[in-house]
């Protein structure tokens, strides 16, 4: 799997294929590029390829028997993703409903706005 117009390779492509209304076998290509379904018997079917920032493909008729190597590329789009925007507290015991066992954001993380608490004033 690589780009169309740089020739880079695309990892991380959600590769299905297909046959009928029957996804008869899914993978995410490695970092190379490169994936590979097991499984599947001899026939046509149809392999549907998405990543975010990439057009999303499908081609139609891929003939399999046996070992069978398969080539695609994609072209890359911009892509518009909801915003994310991250609050908390500090030094202060989270609140409920705050934590996010295992939250994480892709390659690119950015802070959109920080909250901070007022201070309150001390009387004497």
């Amino acid at each position: 799997m690589t780009e169309a117009d740089k020739g880079s390779p695309i990892g991380g492509a959600n590769v299905q294929v297909v046959s009928g209304m029957t996804i008869s076998g899914k993978v995410t290509s490695g970092e190379d590029g490169s994936f590979r379904v097991t499984g599947l018997v001899d026939g046509t079917y149809a392999v549907v390829i998405t990543r975010i920032g990439f057009a999303a493909r499908r081609v139609e008729g891929v003939a399999v028997k046996g070992a069978t190597t398969f080539n695609a590329t994609m072209v890359e789009i911009a892509a518009q993703l909801n915003r994310v925007s991250v609050t908390g507290n500090r030094g202060g015991a989270p609140q409920k409903g705050t934590r996010c066992p295992g939250f994480s954001v892709g390659r690119e993380f950015r802070v959109i706005r920080e909250q901070s608490r007022p201070r309150r004033s001390r009387r004497t």
